[in-house]
């Protein structure tokens, strides 16, 4: 069975008004992110178009490092995880910078994209 990431995140954004199933929306679509690294690239195209459950996704990241740390820093999805997250922030300097409506989203986003690098270049090499 092959797990499409395209319909996640508007899961996600549909149930923010149910914090049980935007939770478990969340964790889904983070098991797959985590499952097959590829997925971030994905979601890289649909960050802008579903901003609040990206949002969601990267708080959750922060909030659980510990939880997907191992798996994120490893040696082969290291790169692609670093790239999406240095998408993301240009992508949020960019809407910052024009002042765009959804302006604290941005913000909240780049705050956790920087969490989330940061800590990706602080984690031990694979195996250690």
């Amino acid at each position: 069975m092959s797990l499409s990431l395209l319909n996640l995140p508007t899961s996600i954004a549909c149930f923010t008004g149910n914090p049980a199933l935007a939770n478990e929306a969340t964790a889904i679509t983070i098991s797959v992110l985590t499952q097959n690294v590829d997925f971030f690239k994905q979601w890289d195209v649909l960050y802008k178009e579903n901003l609040e459950a990206s949002v969601a996704l990267l708080k959750k990241l922060v909030n659980e490092w510990k939880v997907y740390s191992r798996i994120l820093a490893s040696s082969w999805s290291d790169i692609t995880v670093k790239h999406a997250m240095n998408s993301f922030r240009m992508k949020n300097g960019k809407a910052i910078t024009k002042r765009v409506a959804n302006l604290s989203l941005y913000k909240e986003a780049d705050q956790s994209c920087k969490l989330i690098s940061t800590r990706l270049s602080r984690a031990p090499p694979p195996g250690k």
